[in-house]
């Protein structure tokens, strides 16, 4: 308590002296924003009413961990935030604002107990007028109440991410003059600047807004705009006179500025200007209130056969989407972490990002400014609406809340505010199909109408799914937006992956109108998993590579697709989904810690105007295999090169494999790996990349005295790396004499795993698999003592049988009573005889089956 005191003691001297002006009466001051995210109690609770509370800053939610496995589960209710403010005793003629750049999802603010205000929506920005509320010169008490426990009339109803909890984003207090720009202007600044007409040689711009008089006079004033270019000389000005009066706000509208011969804004030159809005008092000639907003000039069209041009010239729009979370964080992360998620797209050579599914941070926006980024943004309409009034005026608040608050930043083009709405429907049981998909086109018509109405500048547009696109053309709704965007999973949610793009041409007939641009496409990809025979939903790294590229190809070869984003820029959280790693969608380029996977690299050389050369598999830097026959100490295994430039070499351990012309951006090496470390170095140009390899050499006959260990998974043709140790668990193989592999009387392909989430195990993808009705397991391995455990998921309904391990039972299932546990059993084994290990099954009762074995030698 003591610490907390002098903490609070610093903020007052930090509030009066450094922020208000070292020493200046906070009357000399037009507009001041002072951050609040430190000094909060937070307690999760129903009732405010409680005595256990602990210190948190903001960023902050609740959902941090819980929504992780192995946690206590996922909390979706209220939670409470409270702490004091002082506020100086000159407060006269000004006014005090609470600025939220997000709270998710239902917020309730108290100032001394008494109620400022309440929101809906966890990812636009609100803001309440707390002036009568505080006690001028004193401590006062702010209480914030969040909100995240499901809601049919919030958005969004459902979706395939997690709906973290808390004060996620920054806080502000701001403090203006009684005469300001609207601050209550839905959560925007309350000023909006427009480009009606751009070209090379002159840009019109056009600035409106409102300002409020919460005075008890009328005033004279003035409204100056400056406008400077980037290195901040003055450009062009402009002004208009405004009666204000008392208690009221006035809109005002700017004559258009016109600038001549303009530096035009891209994503290869973001060139951005500035524009200083100022109130002045004609009496008194004060700055009153003044505030600064981004300018950029561009002028773009889509077009329904062409696709898309930026100032007159074709670009194919190719980026990424972005969730907002982070390993560890949850979506509470800090500015700079915003900051470089941005950089790392526009670094893979993006020039478009779809921010999905929900308006994020507003340094997001801002980054998109700067490094040049195009953007849709849209609100939370996903897979499906509720048909209540209050569901629709909530989303019809958040499009107008998303449009003002974002109005200013030359990088957004699209508004987007629907995604797969068909995709589910929770209101099966309340209302009809045909209803729903009729009343959810009518809100579709709504938001589309209020969207031209707040920007006729921009476009708007919807992303449909693959699954109910009829439904999309026969109830019309397909034909409201600007542009049409295609969340396709061809190849992995369906089978064959070329047929992306004949569905493409199809549905262009269907949509003859229509400019479309690819908003979703993608495959899981796990960085532990590898595969010399990519197949479909095996998860990875080398099927996601071959999706992308074979759509990449698709993509290009289509003028009238005018752009596409990769679904997504990073793994992220879901919790309930059932991929690779349980709660996790693993679809990004980048895992949710923001490392590489091959994907990455793949665009980068397709789209980076930069050089760039990558050796993948940044992250199978732990390998294993067979030895060739005998005689040999290597085994063969690909390695991949990513780059933009002709030709490259790669080098193993200082010996050249060879030169090799990239095409398709890559070239491949069939590398001769030998058993410790390797050390591969490719040169291109003035180019070079490095990567050292761990390669765990398998003799080619076990018998042989260097055989060590092995790990096998069943079911499986994905080389699996259990990332702490860095153990590297290998795919099935039939038996071969002197080697190892099973023995089965049974044909069955291997199917596509079911994946859920594994109990006592942090390597679910370990269980997933496992081949059915084996006869026999065979490992050939010389005479010795072995330690051999067995994995298996326990308790599958309907089966029974029995293990035996070298003629001795050693398991019989169903063991444990828990459903879905991880089960590892191991024995000790002594081998005579040049016998080897044979672990055989005994079926009771349905299918026997094995998930993986490893092998150790121990003397």
């Amino acid at each position: 308590m003591l610490m907390y005191k002098r903490s609070l003691s610093l903020l007052i001297l930090i509030l009066l002296f450094t922020s208000y002006g070292f020493g200046q009466s906070v009357q000399n001051i037009s507009r001041l924003k002072i951050s609040l995210n430190e000094l909060w109690q937070f307690s999760k609770s129903d009732t405010s009413q409680q005595t256990s509370w602990t210190h948190v800053s903001l960023p902050h939610t609740w959902n941090s961990q819980d929504v992780i496995e192995g946690n206590s589960g996922y909390y979706r209710g209220i939670g409470w935030y409270k702490r004091a403010l002082v506020t100086p005793a000159d407060l006269k003629g000004k006014k005090l604002y609470l600025w939220f750049e997000g709270a998710n999802n239902i917020t309730d603010v108290y100032v001394n107990h008494q109620l400022a205000g309440s929101h809906s929506g966890g990812y636009t920005a609100f803001c309440f007028d707390i002036s009568r509320l505080v006690k001028p010169g004193g401590t006062n008490e702010l209480l914030i109440k969040v909100n995240n426990a499901p809601d049919m009339n919030a958005l969004p109803i459902s979706a395939d991410y997690t709906f973290y909890g808390g004060i996620y984003r920054d806080l502000w207090l701001v403090t203006t003059s009684e005469i300001h720009f609207d601050m209550m202007n839905y959560g925007s600044e309350g000023v909006f600047i427009s480009t009606p007409a751009v070209s090379d040689q002159s840009a019109m711009v056009a600035i409106k807004g409102d300002i409020t008089n919460n005075g008890s006079s009328n005033k004279k004033l003035k409204v100056l705009a400056e406008i400077k270019d980037a290195e901040g000389k003055l450009v062009r000005t402009c002004t208009c006179a405004i009666k204000s009066t008392a208690e009221t706000t006035t809109g005002f509208v700017l004559n258009p500025l016109q600038i001549e011969h303009p530096h035009l804004w891209s994503p290869d030159d973001p060139y951005l200007y500035s524009v200083s809005i100022k109130i002045q008092d004609v009496a008194t000639r004060q700055t009153i209130d003044q505030l600064t907003e981004p300018l950029g000039l561009r002028h773009y069209r889509f077009d329904k056969d062409k696709g898309f041009y930026l100032n007159g010239k074709p670009l194919k729009l190719m980026g990424t989407n972005r969730h907002q979370d982070f390993q560890g964080y949850g979506n509470a992360l800090t500015d700079d972490m915003h900051e470089k998620d941005i950089r790392l797209i526009k670094e893979m050579g993006a020039n478009f990002i779809r921010i999905a599914h929900y308006p994020q941070d507003p340094r997001i926006l801002e980054m998109c400014d700067k490094y040049g980024l195009l953007v849709w943004e849209e609100i939370p309409v996903v897979n499906e609406i509720n048909l209540t009034k209050e569901f629709s005026n909530n989303a019809k608040t958040m499009l107008t809340e998303m449009i003002r608050q974002n109005y200013n930043h030359p990088s957004v083009i699209i508004w987007g505010f629907m995604n797969e709405v068909f995709a589910t429907n929770k209101m099966r049981n309340v209302v009809d199909r045909p209803t729903l998909l009729s009343k959810t086109t009518e809100l579709a018509k709504d938001l589309q109408q209020i969207a031209k109405k707040e920007d006729p500048y921009r476009s708007t547009a919807m992303a449909l799914e693959y699954t109910y696109a009829k439904e999309y053309l026969s109830t019309g709704i397909g034909n409201i937006c600007d542009i049409l965007g295609w969340n396709l999973y061809i190849g992995w949610y369906q089978e064959n992956m070329d047929n992306f793009g004949p569905f493409l041409d199809e549905w262009h007939k269907n949509f003859p109108d229509k400019p479309f641009i690819i908003s979703e496409y993608g495959a899981g990809s796990d960085v532990r998993l590898h595969t010399l025979s990519p197949q479909r939903y095996d998860y990875s790294i080398e099927y996601q590579e071959n999706m992308l590229a074979c759509y990449y190809k698709q993509i290009m070869k289509r003028d009238y697709v005018a752009g596409a984003t990769v679904w997504n820029s990073f793994d992220f959280n879901s919790y309930g989904r059932a991929d690779e790693i349980p709660n996790i969608n693993n679809k990004g380029l980048m895992t949710a810690n923001r490392k590489y996977k091959d994907s990455y690299f793949f665009l980068q050389a397709e789209l980076s105007k930069k050089p760039i050369l990558r050796i993948a598999s940044l992250n199978w830097t732990n390998r294993a295999g067979r030895a060739i026959d005998d005689t040999s100490d290597y085994c063969i295994q690909p390695v991949t090169v990513f780059s933009n430039l002709k030709q490259i070499e790669l080098f193993l351990n200082g010996t050249s494999l060879g030169k090799k012309e990239m095409e398709d951006k890559k070239a491949v090496w069939a590398v001769p790996f030998i058993n410790g470390k390797n050390t591969l170095y490719a040169v291109g140009d003035s180019l070079n990349d490095k990567l050292e390899t761990d390669f765990r050499l398998q003799p080619h006959s076990l018998s042989d005295p260097a055989f060590k260990e092995i790990g096998v998974r069943f079911g499986s043709k994905e080389y699996f790396i259990d990332g702490q140790p860095g153990f590297v668990w290998e795919p099935e193989q039939k038996y071969t004499k002197g080697s190892w592999g099973y023995l089965t009387d049974s044909t069955e392909p291997l199917e596509m795993p079911a994946r859920f989430d594994v109990r006592n195990t942090d390597n679910d993808v370990l269980y997933y698999t496992y081949r059915k009705n084996m006869s026999k397991i065979q490992f050939d391995v010389a005479d010795g003592q072995y330690e051999v455990e067995l994995l298996f998921i326990d308790k599958l309904p309907d089966n029974e049988f029995e293990i035996i391990l070298n003629g001795s039972a050693a398991y019989q299932y169903p063991g444990a009573e828990q459903e879905r546990t991880a089960v590892s059993k191991k024995y000790s084994v002594q081998t005579i005889n040049q016998k080897g290990i044979t672990i055989t099954f005994n079926k009771i009762k349905g299918d026997s089956f094995l998930s993986a074995v490893r092998i150790r030698k121990v003397n």
